[in-house]
């Protein structure tokens, strides 16, 4: 990342919960949000988790020379049962003007409706790129992108390297991963399916191979999924 942002790209990056958020919002049952004085113990646990993850990743990245700026969604969102209504977005077009690395994650946000409920990274990915237009967006994950079936369980799952947007709707998700708190691949697929619909290219892949991030952004060839709009 730190090549890219060298050679002057511009970009945000949003991670998601793992295993700090996305446990303590199950455990404490927060996506159904207010139920009493009792859930607020776990609105503020997924808090504090997702605090700790962010910290983490943002030490990490700033070790490496990137100059991110952490912005916290709960500050800077008000959702209505658990979709964002209003996004405060002033700190990220500053963030991005002044040569910074916006850096936000999935979180739990206050909710007109529900108290507090929670929005995932991908949802906000949806949002900012419906906003800022981005050249193209990807997705980074642990294996090398969209297969048929779940690598980690079938050595003989098929990667597909490109696949139509009609094609990746109709997939059988409940063979590729499980769900979690906030929809799993089948909700992840659903917001990959409203970017490219808008004319934006998206890529998924793995962030553990090396220099694979970069290859999707410039789109060089390599072992990743780019989804195409027909």
């Amino acid at each position: 990342m730190v090549e890219l942002w060298e050679e002057g790209w511009k970009f945000i990056l949003v991670h998601g919960g793992g295993s700090y958020g996305h446990w303590t919002a199950t455990r404490y049952s927060v996506n159904e949000g207010y139920k009493g004085l009792q859930s607020i113990k776990g609105y503020l646990a997924t808090r504090k988790a997702m605090l700790l993850l962010d910290e983490v990743v943002s030490k990490i990245l700033v070790e490496t020379g990137l100059p991110v700026t952490p912005l916290h969604p709960s500050c800077l969102i008000i959702a209505r049962n658990g979709v964002i209504e209003k996004f405060f977005l002033e700190p990220v077009k500053t963030a991005l003007v002044k040569g910074f690395v916006p850096l936000l994650q999935g979180d739990v946000v206050l909710d007109l409706d529900k108290g507090f409920s929670i929005v995932s990274g991908d949802q906000i990915i949806y949002f900012l790129a419906e906003k800022f237009k981005p050249s193209k967006v990807v997705f980074g994950t642990d294996v090398k992108g969209i297969y048929d079936k779940n690598p980690k369980l079938y050595p003989d799952a098929k990667l597909f390297r490109k696949i139509p947007l009609k094609l990746l709707k109709a997939l059988d998700t409940s063979k590729i991963m499980v769900p979690d708190v906030t929809g799993g691949l089948k909700e992840k697929i659903n917001y990959v399916s409203k970017i490219v619909c808008k004319g934006i290219p998206v890529c998924v892949g793995s962030l553990i191979e090396p220099r694979n991030l970069i290859r999707m952004v410039k789109g060089e060839e390599g072992d990743y999924t780019l989804i195409l709009g027909w």
